[in-house]
């Protein structure tokens, strides 16, 4: 069986005893019945990897308009720790909604895209762990007079069997 750099360094930890991990997106009431949400359970996990994911790919938003990226579909859980935009677009776009599943990450108005830059220093995130069948979504606000891709890219945590 082949095994990452990533688990070779990590020597199989157990990921309910790494701290990497955050709290689930969707917290399941062990009362409630299993069809009602999807459950998190980190002893199911024993490796991680450091990946990235795409947000939204070529997808482009019009001249002055607001749209919502297409979200990606995860086949493992996700803890994201880093979201970067192109700095090339990032000046004409603002991140008007970011949400996992039901958790909204933004509070009040849109914010610039050029905080997640990849110059940015403040391009570091502490979001909850995406669970599998989660949509990761952003929706962008174009402030120029041409379309742009924003390019959306996060770093994270996927956790493996």
């Amino acid at each position: 069986m082949s095994r990452s750099v990533y688990d070779q360094m990590l020597n199989d930890v157990q990921i309910r005893k790494t701290p990497r991990l955050s709290n689930p997106a969707l917290q399941v009431d062990p009362n409630d019945p299993p069809s009602q949400a999807v459950e998190y359970e980190r002893d199911n996990y024993t490796r991680s990897d450091v990946i990235k994911v795409g947000v939204g790919g070529r997808f482009q938003i019009p001249a002055g308009a607001t749209a919502q990226i297409p979200a990606p579909t995860l086949q493992n859980p996700f803890q994201p720790i880093k979201a970067t935009n192109s700095s090339a677009v990032a000046e004409f776009l603002l991140i008007s909604r970011m949400n996992i599943a039901a958790v909204d990450l933004l509070d009040g108005d849109p914010i610039c895209a050029d905080v997640f830059s990849e110059v940015s220093l403040q391009s570091e995130i502490s979001w909850p762990t995406v669970q599998t069948g989660q949509a990761i979504r952003v929706a962008y606000d174009n402030t120029d007079v041409n379309p742009h891709e924003p390019r959306l890219t996060l770093t994270g945590w996927r956790l493996r069997a």
